[in-house]
Formats: structure tokens, C-alpha cells, sequence
């Protein structure tokens, strides 16, 4: 909860003030077991849900000020986790993804670019789900 959750609301608190003379863009990381759980990781998804409402709250209290609020949840990527992990480079969560691979880091950063964007100005409140089809959203 401190890493996912306390970190992303005091980090906004932190940052909010000086966003409202410019607009802004907070957008979150959650993440697709947010949605549908995972075994042995209830302390994880339970941030990672809460990181949504977060999300949901924020754009509801920010909108006026034009600061848009949104939260990114990846489904599997591939990448090498840290060698404190087990260094597991091949996941077989890919192959739950409606296009049979994991994403690549450049498929999330692009989103967070997205919505960083003017084009993405006219978005706030929502969860942009980046998981190859793993999860359809909701």
C-alpha cells in the first residue's frame, strides 16, 4: 500500500498546487489484476483496485481546474524482473492475451504520452487498459 497507493497520493498532493495555474495531467500505473485478482497477491491487487478509485476521485475534484486524471493498467510486458525476484525473464502470462504475446515497455510509455498529450486533454476519469486484450475493461 505505501509503494502503489501512499506514494501516488502524496506525490498528487505534492504536485497539485503548482499544476492548477498550468492544467496538468496525473496519470497512474495500476495495473489488469486490479481487475481481475491474482493468486497469492491480494496486498498488490488491493493497491493496485484503490489506485483506480484514486483516479476516479481525483478527476471528479480536479475537472474544473482543467488538471485530467487517468490510470494506465498494463497487462503483461516483457521485461527481465530484478535478480531479487528470480530474474524470470518468460512469463507464461503472455500467452492470456488475446494477440498470444506479452506488450514491450514502449507500448505503456506510449499511452502515458497519449494522455500527456493535447490530444489526450478531453480525458480524464478513466482507466486505459494496455494488456493485448487480456482484460476488456470496465
Amino acid at each position: 500500500m505505501a509503494t502503489n497507493l501512499d506514494a501516488a497520493f502524496l506525490c498528487s498532493k505534492a504536485v497539485v498546487p503548482h499544476m492548477q495555474a498550468n492544467k496538468g495531467r496525473l496519470i497512474y500505473v495500476s495495473g489488469v489484476s486490479a481487475f481481475r485478482g491474482s493468486s497469492h497477491r491480494a496486498h498488490v491487487v488491493a493497491s493496485k483496485a484503490a489506485l483506480v478509485g484514486l483516479a476516479r476521485s481525483l478527476a471528479i475534484e480536479l475537472g474544473e481546474q482543467q488538471i485530467t486524471v487517468n490510470c494506465i493498467a498494463p497487462g503483461p510486458i516483457d521485461t527481465v524482473r530484478a535478480p531479487e525476484t528470480g530474474n524470470i525473464p518468460h512469463h507464461p502470462y503472455g500467452m492470456e492475451t488475446m494477440l498470444g504475446h506479452k506488450g514491450e515497455s514502449h507500448d505503456i510509455a506510449a499511452m502515458v504520452g497519449f494522455l500527456a498529450s493535447d490530444d489526450g486533454k478531453f480525458i480524464t476519469g478513466q482507466v486505459m487498459h494496455v494488456n493485448g486484450g487480456m482484460h476488456f475493461g470496465a
